[in-house]
């Protein structure tokens, strides 16, 4: 697996590359098409390559594109060089509680800070409630160019149970995207997906 890919929806949203920093998340989401695709590839393959570490060849993805050894007919080295935008992730939440342990996001949006790449985050933050949140703020807000889209289906506590079993709760979220914006991050609201009288009723 590439940790850093052109993505396939660039034309029309302005996002050049997508980094998926981990192979699930543990937000358990009913409706995940990447979850089902993944209780397919576990039974067809037997493992759930959650030990895999992008880590070591994102760095030299984006050493090289830094570098002398620049290609500027590799299209991701391209991008990277150019700093087009760059968005986490459209198959994994960057904040699962895995990243408690492993960091491999903070790596990642590190490596983005320092050369200066934009970046959105789209996240339910999953593992929020166990990350060194002082910490993480700190590196969001060094992030010249950041938005980030939090995932709210729904007002509705018993739906997200049944819908999102492992996400934080619709409080929740909406407090850390208070907490965000308290600390000068662009945040907005990701309703997806939406469906009309049920996710928001009344």
């Amino acid at each position: 697996a590439n940790p850093i890919a052109l993505y396939s929806g660039m034309w029309s949203s302005g996002i050049w590359l997508n980094t998926n920093v981990y192979w699930e998340c543990n937000a358990a989401c009913h409706y995940c098409y990447v979850r089902n695709a993944r209780a397919s590839q576990r039974k067809q393959f037997g493992s759930t390559r959650g030990d895999y570490d992008g880590a070591t060849r994102f760095s030299q993805i984006i050493t090289r594109a830094f570098s002398d050894k620049y290609n500027d007919h590799d299209p991701v080295q391209f991008a990277l060089r150019h700093r087009m935008p760059v968005m986490l992730s459209n198959n994994s939440d960057p904040f699962p509680s895995i990243e408690a342990c492993y960091g491999y996001t903070y790596q990642y949006l590190s490596a983005y800070a320092d050369v200066g790449m934009p970046v959105l985050i789209l996240t339910k933050f999953p593992g929020w409630d166990v990350l060194d949140k002082d910490r993480y703020l700190t590196l969001l807000s060094d992030i010249d160019r950041l938005w980030i889209e939090v995932t709210l289906t729904s007002l509705d506590e018993e739906m997200l149970a049944e819908w999102e079993p492992n996400a934080p709760s619709a409080k929740d979220r909406l407090e850390i995207i208070r907490t965000l914006t308290n600390a000068g991050i662009d945040v907005s609201i990701n309703v997806v997906p939406f469906i009309p009288e049920v996710a928001f009723k009344g």
